[in-house]
């Protein structure tokens, strides 16, 4: 049953175990960096939800999106400074950069969600100050203890966490595909209700044939050491 938590992760991670958190002896699906990234989103959009920033549809000013824009660069960053020499790699940095890339990932697909598509728009911006740089702190303390205690029930709860991430994020951009192709049905503002009805479960099906069919290639071209099972 343990096996099907990395059947998901599979499919947009190398899950090497020398660049994966361990909790209580169990590797998790996805390496550090990929960690932050889907825990980073996943956290983020419960922030939002919790903060009522879901319902807001209008993208920040030029300058606050710029820096949102920024913050997956430090993935790149990391990754150099690295490479040349500079320092040694850092699974905790991994887990902090990759943070930042889920933070933008939320606060990209809200409001893109919203202007697009949903039938809850507001025209109000997502954010309308800077102060929405102290999310992402608080998003990496909360995926920092999610990765380091050694309890087993945290590594289901964390596992669990992480693929819920890989199908939201893998579901909305499915979802975008399918109504921009199909955008004279559904007319926006698109009722939830209707979304519901037909989009989303296409969206579902379609991102578990995807992520299906890459774990499948997966299996059949590459090595066994390079698979967490």
């Amino acid at each position: 049953m343990e096996k099907l938590l990395y059947i998901l992760g599979s499919a947009v991670c190398h899950q090497l175990p020398e660049r994966s958190f361990f909790i209580a002896g169990h590797q998790l699906p996805i390496c550090m960096r990929c960690s932050g990234t889907y825990l980073g989103a996943i956290i983020t959009f419960l922030f939002y939800l919790v903060t009522g920033r879901l319902k807001r549809g209008a993208f920040p000013k030029m300058p606050i999106f710029l820096t949102i824009l920024a913050f997956p660069l430090t993935m790149g960053l990391d990754v150099v400074t690295v490479n040349l020499g500079l320092r040694p790699p850092s699974g905790d940095i991994k887990l902090l950069t990759g943070i930042f890339a889920g933070f933008f990932i939320a606060s990209f697909l809200v409001p893109a969600f919203h202007t697009g598509f949903s039938g809850k728009y507001q025209d109000k911006e997502f954010f309308t100050n800077f102060w929405f740089v102290l999310i992402a702190p608080l998003v990496f303390v909360a995926a920092y203890f999610l990765v380091h205690i050694q309890w087993l029930p945290m590594f289901y709860f964390t596992a669990i966490l992480q693929n819920l991430s890989i199908l939201l994020i893998f579901m909305t951009l499915n979802l975008f595909i399918f109504l921009t192709i199909f955008e004279k049905k559904y007319m926006y503002p698109i009722p939830i209700r209707s979304i519901i009805k037909s989009p989303l479960p296409i969206a579902f099906v379609l991102t578990i044939v995807e992520l299906s069919s890459i774990f499948v290639l997966r299996t059949i071209f590459v090595p066994p050491e390079y698979m967490a099972m």
